[in-house]
């Protein structure tokens, strides 16, 4: 699609809750006979100064100029207009009381509702591996055991919220929800605030589930399970959530006395919103307004942070932008900000996760970070509520800051119910003075801390990942409301492992469950505290036969070899400290063998492999460091980023170094045929074209000098990992 220039809007500071003559409905207004509903055209924002112009006056200029006015909101001086590229915002601007017009998108197609799901509504199976109520990893890891938010509502803005799921059928409040993905206009239809079907429909009623999952006995618990909901619809048929809708979202929060919003979404189509450029100053002062004047009414504004692994206070590219058209790359400094989350009255949520080895909470290694960029983390591996899927599933475990960000939302509805006259800023100060350290992470990367949503009187809880054990493996475990400081016996029939308290009564550890300990229903004891769990047997650990240890590969391509369980399958890692440069999955031959080739650069690295039987995974087998030797100098690594919820649901970001001494023409080779769809990005450096199996990304690298490629994808039916060759 090709875009025509854009005029340079002006941007001109508004002081928020300042005295505004205006004299604008804030309802949706009459459509003026300029632009048919289906016509090809831009929505526009257009921000007017104090003392600005009557009704009659707005309506007569924006008719003049060829558009029509939409919505307007006289408080903040904010109106949404759709209409042709063209003249219009040069005739706009003319106009004495304009501070500033601009775009909001670059595509010019209607939005439209998409079909709705179908409710979850009757079912009531759970998934074996799902925690059970009360004993989930990530509820009993910030402590919010107990009920809370009672008399509170939180507005859930985002792809719409099942009204008839078991966990959420008592908590949502249909009166005060509402849709506004289409052109940011309300629409209080139930059809306008319901989730689209599938997968991708599912986000919105997740985070509702994180946030006041009712506490009835079964399926899951919210981190304040007498809170309620609103549904605030923000995304139209294409899954975009555009500036006039996140403006809406807010002001019918503040108009509507809803005290607290979950905005687990960026605003669309630009990554990062920067002030000085042309297409993207309007809207942005536009959302800076309505954020602050909602701030300065008493509602607390949450927003996660992204999950691209992505230092937004030191990125200068942005290659994602703008997401409703075509992508172009585009330099971007400290100043451009992710919208709602850098917003300066938002608070701002990073992920959490439990680390596989030692159970500790960590930072999760997809959740962006950046200096100045956190207020607080929360868990963002998490089971929740989903809209009733194809195979009939309402449950599901996404990753994400979208379901760290939520954990927040509901902790500020703990805190208002038990003092409802906290204002915004109070709710962060204590949010943030209550937080946990994470792992020795510093504020750059994790804010102030893990949250902590025990408020009031405790009660001792244990919980688990996941609610199945495998016999020989240890499994996650966290634990809040003991005593502090203390010694708690965890145990599984006849097994027992002590783990310390902190200050807080709380633990993060594993459980060394014994390979001969019985298959069937159990129950892990911590104290008072009671989770049950289902043990399985372990699937047998593969062999790794080569390559030895302490052996040097010299070949491009590094022959990998083991044994295992016929007809199993093994998934092979292949690391380079932090990074994975290569991850396949492979299956065992009849014979009990299995062989896959990497393509690795030079340099050092250990191989780990474990069998994958169903859904069980087996121990994984120790390290076996070796190291490679080739010609080439260009090193590569591979992160895979989760994108719950949009069309293409992984990011895959492959990143580029240069370690020679002089410059490096590479050729790199990307196998995505384990993915089953994937888009042709378009590079900082180089150039990208499609190949019989994915991508190829041809460039020079200096000395030193590093590139990025980030490729949205969606995964099929196997897991995925791409294969990178690099020449």
């Amino acid at each position: 699609m090709i875009r025509r220039p854009l005029s340079r809007g002006i941007g001109v500071t508004l002081a928020v809750g300042a005295a505004l003559a205006l004299a604008i409905p804030s309802s949706p207004l009459p459509a003026a006979a300029e632009v048919a509903p289906d016509a090809p055209a831009l929505n526009w924002v257009v921000n007017t100064a104090p003392g600005g112009p009557s009704e009659e006056t707005l309506r007569a200029a924006v008719a003049d100029a060829g558009g029509t006015l939409l919505i307007s909101y006289p408080e903040i001086g904010v109106a949404v207009i759709r209409a042709p590229e063209g003249e219009f915002a040069a005739q706009l601007r003319a106009q004495p009381w304009v501070q500033s017009v601009g775009p909001t998108r670059t595509s010019t197609t209607p939005d439209r509702l998409p079909e709705p799901a179908v409710s979850a509504a009757g079912v009531t199976e759970e998934p074996e591996t799902m925690p059970a109520e009360g004993t989930a990893w990530d509820t009993v890891a910030v402590g919010a055991t107990t009920p809370g938010g009672a008399g509170v509502v939180v507005g859930v803005a985002d792809n719409g919220i099942d009204a008839g799921h078991p966990d959420l059928a008592d908590r949502i409040d249909p009166a005060l929800s509402v849709g506004c993905g289409i052109n940011g206009v309300p629409d209080t239809r139930p059809v306008a605030w319901q989730p689209a079907a599938g997968l991708v429909g599912a986000h919105g009623t997740h985070v509702a589930g994180s946030i006041a999952g009712a506490a009835n006995g079964s399926g899951i618990r919210g981190i304040a399970p007498d809170a309620r909901v609103a549904a605030i619809k923000v995304d139209n048929q294409t899954g975009h959530i555009y500036p006039e809708a996140s403006i809406c979202a807010t002001m019918w929060a503040v108009r509507h006395d809803i005290p607290v919003v979950n905005h687990s979404y960026f605003v669309d189509p630009w990554y990062v919103w920067c002030a000085g450029e042309e297409t993207q100053s309007a809207a942005l002062e536009a959302l800076r307004r309505t954020y602050a004047y909602a701030h300065e009414q008493g509602v607390v504004n949450v927003a996660a942070v992204g999950n691209e692994s992505q230092d937004l206070a030191t990125m200068t590219t942005d290659v994602l932008s703008p997401d409703d058209g075509a992508p172009e790359p585009r330099s971007v400094d400290s100043s451009c900000l992710k919208a709602p989350a850098g917003l300066p009255d938002v608070i701002s949520v990073a992920a959490a996760d439990q680390d596989e080895t030692s159970g500790a909470v960590v930072r999760a290694g997809f959740s962006n970070y950046g200096a100045g960029k956190i207020t607080v983390t929360a868990p963002g591996v998490v089971w929740s509520a989903v809209t009733r899927q194809d195979d009939g599933s309402i449950y599901a475990l996404f990753p994400g800051t979208s379901m760290a960000s939520p954990h927040v939302a509901g902790l500020a509805a703990r805190m208002l119910a038990a003092d409802p006259t906290l204002t915004p800023d109070e709710v962060t100060r204590r949010i943030r003075a209550t937080a946990d350290g994470v792992a020795d992470e510093g504020p750059d990367r994790v804010g102030a801390g893990l949250m902590d949503a025990d408020i009031g009187a405790s009660v001792p809880a244990v919980g688990v990942y996941s609610r199945v054990a495998l016999t020989g493996q240890p499994f996650r475990v966290t634990g809040s409301g003991h005593p502090p400081r203390s010694t708690v016996e965890l145990r599984i029939g006849s097994s027992m492992v002590p783990v310390q308290t902190d200050a807080q009564g709380r633990f993060a550890t594993v459980f060394p469950l014994p390979a001969d300990a019985p298959a069937g229903p159990s129950t892990l004891i911590a104290g008072e505290a009671r989770a049950p769990l289902v043990i399985r047997t372990s699937p047998a650990t593969p062999t790794i036969l080569a390559p030895r240890a302490g052996t040097t590969v010299a070949a491009t391509t590094t022959t990998i070899s083991g044994t295992g369980v016929p007809g199993s399958r093994v998934r092979v890692d292949v690391r380079d400290g932090e990074l994975t440069p290569f991850l396949r999955f492979v299956t065992v031959r009849d014979d009990g063998t299995w062989t896959v080739n990497a393509p690795l650069t030079q340099g050092t690295y250990e191989v780990v492999a474990r069998t994958i039987v169903g859904g069980d995974t087996s121990a994984t087998t120790a390290p076996v460091r070796f190291s490679v030797h080739t010609k080439s100098a260009i090193g590569y690594s591979v992160e895979l980023s989760p994108q719950p919820g949009a069309a293409h649901d992984t990011l895959i970001l492959l990143d580029l170094a240069n370690a020679g001494a002089a410059g490096g023409r590479a050729v790199v080779d990307i196998d995505l045929t384990a993915f089953a769809d994937a888009e042709i990005p378009v590079p900082t450096v180089g150039e990208v074209e499609r190949t019989a199996r994915g991508l190829r990304w041809t460039l020079t690298l200096d000395s030193a000098e590093k590139a990025q490629l980030q490729i949205p994808a969606t995964s099929g039916d196997e897991p995925a990992f791409p294969v990178i060759a690099v020449r």
